[in-house]
């Protein structure tokens, strides 16, 4: 009996601790998202963001700005 009391004793000691641990954790978490989001927006969305890299990819291999076209001047 007397190590059934040791054993409660030690879980009980150990998991003040660790719920100050998930308190700080998760609560610094919750204030990280929200000054990222305050401070940067939301993320765009899937679509955007195909968008953004098709557009990228059409530059880099040359489909809408080719450096070699010759500019028509009217």
């Amino acid at each position: 009996m007397n190590n059934l009391q040791i054993i409660i004793t030690i879980a009980a000691t150990l998991s003040i601790p660790v719920s100050i641990w998930v308190v700080i954790y998760f609560g610094s978490k919750i204030i990280l998202q929200h000054r990222i989001k305050r401070d940067l927006g939301n993320m765009p969305s899937q679509e955007e963001l195909s968008q953004w890299y098709a557009q990228n990819n059409s530059i880099i291999q040359y489909r809408e700005h080719s450096p070699t076209r010759e500019k028509t001047k009217a």
